[in-house]
């Protein structure tokens, strides 16, 4: 179980959200590293549509300065990241990204949250996001899933909770026909370390709620899961939905897990492969493994594919480190032939590079570079939105537009740094941190 501290701000937020139960801890964590990181600080500039550079950030705009690779906007110098890649193109231009001076208006927007009655997780369309919802905003043990408007929210599911504990809807994605979302099992005594999950989906059809697979049952009656590591949300493509978790091996060892669950109903969950950050594309599920052994075999190092009707799973392209340098896979993000995985050093200082692809790994198109050691990100077919996740400082949240190279300021966000957008429209959630004191309040609206 998680720590169970139901009076808790609202602190942290997935790629929807992260659980309310670990807020006071991440409130800790986010004072210590803000007292005591010190990053560098990089002139900017900004690339505005018609690619001239501009030192001026206002208008919505992030402040972008090219620091080399191939042209961009009428630039060019040898490319220059900390690593290398095999199986695939790296030579791209290199941006830093930092914050502007004023947040993009959204045409359209509304806002939800403020209080503890409803959470906002993913956008689904223009009108409805899909979060967590109380009926008691003082009642924080009978959350259920819902989907939340201007206008009220729909129960999708009734809220559960025994003499054990209760469970929380948390990270989820989705479209206007489905949604996938990952709920955790709270006790009511202090635990650490561990998590009782489970994996659910909505279907539109019939109004059914399902579920795909939960820890306790591919864990043979345990419920002392570790808890998954980094922003690992479920996503899904037509067939399937992926999730990553420890599941034990033959020997009875806790492995972190790829986990399929088709949606047929006729099939169980299956273990994939050794890995973590699934991102689903319309053919299977792209994700990260380990090609070292031994001491490093805990850094991911490599992106690998599995064919939904494929037995076999084939690495992609993989890092090679330059000397000393150790940079690992933090994070991968997919939409139809777009691609993007976020690469952190062991140093947090060095921030991260997020490569970007338009053509399903064939080439890199831009790689951005962030101050912040943590991604979280989405992305549909116009729109790249990302930002630093539970991060005190740099918690700057961005969108990258795939056809005009754009990049768009979202706001800051302090501890709360998880921008959403929808998969079949550019609607974007943008939370807005307000104090330590206070929940966190939600932006939705669209992104021009």
């Amino acid at each position: 179980m998680q720590l169970a501290n139901h009076s808790a701000k609202h602190f942290d937020h997935g790629n929807g959200w992260k659980s309310r139960s670990r807020v006071i801890l991440l409130a800790i964590f986010a004072i210590i590293a803000l007292a005591a990181t010190v990053f560098g600080f990089v002139l900017p500039y900004y690339l505005n549509a018609s690619s001239s550079l501009n030192s001026d950030a206002s208008d919505g705009n992030a402040k972008v300065q090219q620091k080399s690779g191939k042209s961009f906007a009428g630039l060019s110098a040898p490319s220059s990241i900390p690593f290398d890649l095999d199986g695939i193109d790296a030579n791209a231009p290199v941006v830093d990204v930092s914050e502007g001076g004023t947040a993009v208006p959204l045409d359209h927007s509304w806002k939800c949250g403020g209080n503890y009655q409803n959470i906002a997780a993913a956008p689904i369309d223009s009108s409805h996001v899909f979060g967590s919802n109380t009926d008691d905003p003082n009642d924080e043990i009978h959350y259920y899933p819902a989907l939340i408007s201007s206008n009220g929210t729909t129960k999708l599911a009734d809220p559960e909770n025994d003499e054990t504990g209760f469970w929380e809807p948390q990270d989820g994605t989705g479209t206007d026909e489905r949604i996938v979302w990952k709920s955790s099992k709270i006790g009511y005594e202090a635990s650490s370390g561990t998590d009782t999950w489970r994996i659910q989906a909505w279907d539109k059809t019939t109004g059914n709620v399902k579920t795909l697979a939960d820890s306790i049952s591919l864990n043979n009656g345990s419920s002392d899961t570790p808890i998954t590591p980094g922003e690992v949300s479920p996503t899904f493509n037509d067939r399937e939905a992926y999730y990553a978790g420890f599941v034990r091996n033959g020997a009875g060892a806790y492995k972190l897990s790829v986990i399929g669950m088709p949606f047929n109903g006729s099939e169980n969950p299956k273990i994939i492969a050794e890995g973590s950050y699934p991102a689903a594309v319309d053919d299977g599920v792209i994700f990260a493994v380990s090609s070292h052994h031994g001491k490093e075999a805990s850094r991911y190092s490599a992106v690998a594919f599995k064919g939904t009707d494929s037995k076999n799973v084939k690495n992609t392209f993989s890092i090679v480190d330059r000397g000393s340098k150790r940079y690992g896979i933090s994070g991968i993000w997919a939409c139809g032939s777009n691609r993007v995985v976020s690469f952190t050093s062991k140093n947090a200082s060095k921030g991260s590079y997020i490569l970007v692809s338009t053509d399903s790994f064939k080439s890199v198109a831009v790689w951005l570079h962030v101050k912040s050691p943590s991604v979280v990100a989405s992305l549909n077919n116009d729109w790249l939105v990302w930002g630093s996740g539970s991060q005190a400082s740099n918690n700057g949240m961005y969108a990258y537009n795939w056809k005009t190279s754009q990049v768009k300021f979202l706001g800051n966000a302090e501890g709360y740094s998880r921008p959403s957008i929808a998969r079949s429209s550019n609607t974007v959630l943008v939370p807005q941190f307000n104090g330590y004191d206070q929940a966190v309040s939600f932006v939705i609206g669209i992104l021009k």
